[in-house]
C-alpha cells in the first residue's frame, strides 16, 4: 500500500508571488518542498520591495535537478541536501561562486495524534512498535527520505540488525517530504519520518514520537546557488544576500530551520 491518492497531490508546485504588469521583472526559484511555506512568506516580502514577481517550482530535490538537468531555465536552484547540487554543478550549470550552504534542519519520527504509540526515549524502540507503515521520502529522490535511511542504517537493534533492516520491508516512499506528513495525518496505523521545519508547520496534525539527534558525518545542509541559465544573475544574489539577513533567520528559525552563517 503506498497511498497514492496522497501522493499525487504533492507533484512540483509552481506558484507566482506578486502580480503587476506582464513585463515585470521575474525571478524563477527551484526550492526543495520541505521550504514551501517559509520561502512563499520571504519571496513575497522580497517581491514587493523590489517591484518583481518571483516564481517558486516546489518540489523534491531529486525531481528538480532532473527538470533543471533537461530544461535549464530557473535563477536559482535550492536543494535539501548536497547530492542533487552537485549533480547540478558537474553539469557546468550553476556559478560556483554563488554556491553557499543556507539552512540545516532535523529529523523527527511523528505519528497521527490519535496513535496509541507512546514517545520514544531511543531510536531503536520504534522496531517494536505496532504500525503498519513507515511513511518517508523516496529515498532515491527526496533528501528527508535519504538521510531517513542513513540514520535507520546506523541504529542497531537488540538481535544486531539495523533499524533500517528491522524496519525498511515496511516503507511507503512519498514522492516529496510533505506526502509523508498527509500519510501520518490520516492513517493512525502510520508513523512518518520528516522534518523538523515540517512539524512546526503543522503541530496540530501530526504528534511528535522522537527527534533524531544531529550526527556530524550525516549533515543535513540545504545548498543554494545561482544557475548559469539566469538572466537575472544580479537579482538573485540580492536574493541570496536577502535570505541571510536576521530578519530572515528569525523567520527560518521559527519555522524550524538552522540559519548556517557563512
Amino acid at each position: 500500500m503506498k497511498f497514492l491518492g496522497h501522493c499525487l497531490s504533492f507533484l512540483p508546485i509552481f506558484l507566482l508571488i506578486g502580480c503587476g504588469p506582464s513585463d515585470q521583472t521575474e525571478l524563477t526559484i527551484y526550492a526543495a518542498a520541505s521550504l514551501t511555506d517559509v520561502l512563499k512568506e520571504a519571496g513575497d516580502d522580497f517581491s514587493r520591495q523590489e517591484d518583481i514577481e518571483i516564481v517558486f517550482n516546489f518540489a523534491s530535490s531529486g525531481a528538480l535537478a532532473q527538470q533543471l538537468t533537461s530544461t535549464p531555465r530557473a535563477d536559482i536552484f535550492i536543494s535539501a541536501d548536497q547530492t542533487w547540487m552537485d549533480e547540478i554543478a558537474k553539469r557546468d550549470e550553476i556559478l560556483t561562486d554563488s554556491r553557499l550552504n543556507l539552512l540545516s534542519n532535523q529529523l523527527v519520527v511523528i505519528s497521527h495524534p490519535k496513535s496509541d504509540i507512546p514517545a520514544l526515549s531511543d531510536l531503536s524502540e520504534l522496531a517494536v512498535q505496532k504500525f503498519t507503515h513507515l511513511a518517508i521520502g523516496d529515498p532515491q529522490f527526496v533528501p528527508a527520505g535519504k538521510y531517513a535511511k542513513e540514520y535507520l542504517s546506523k541504529v542497531l537493534v537488540p538481535n544486531g540488525t539495523s533499524l533500517w533492516n528491522a524496519l525498511g520491508s515496511r516503507a511507503s516512499p512519498a514522492p516529496v517530504v510533505r506526502a509523508v506528513l498527509a500519510q501520518v495525518a490520516s492513517k493512525r496505523e502510520v508513523v512518518g519520518i520528516t522534518y523538523k521545519s515540517d512539524l512546526t508547520a503543522r503541530p496540530n496534525d501530526i504528534r511528535l514520537l522522537f527527534e533524531i539527534p544531529a550526527i556530524d558525518k550525516l549533515p543535513i545542509q540545504y545548498p543554494i546557488a545561482i544557475l548559469r541559465s539566469s538572466s537575472q544573475t544580479e537579482l538573485a544574489r540580492k536574493f541570496i544576500a536577502y535570505l541571510q539577513t536576521p530578519q530572515n533567520d528569525d523567520r527560518f528559525l521559527r519555522a524550524g530551520f538552522i540559519p548556517i552563517q557563512n
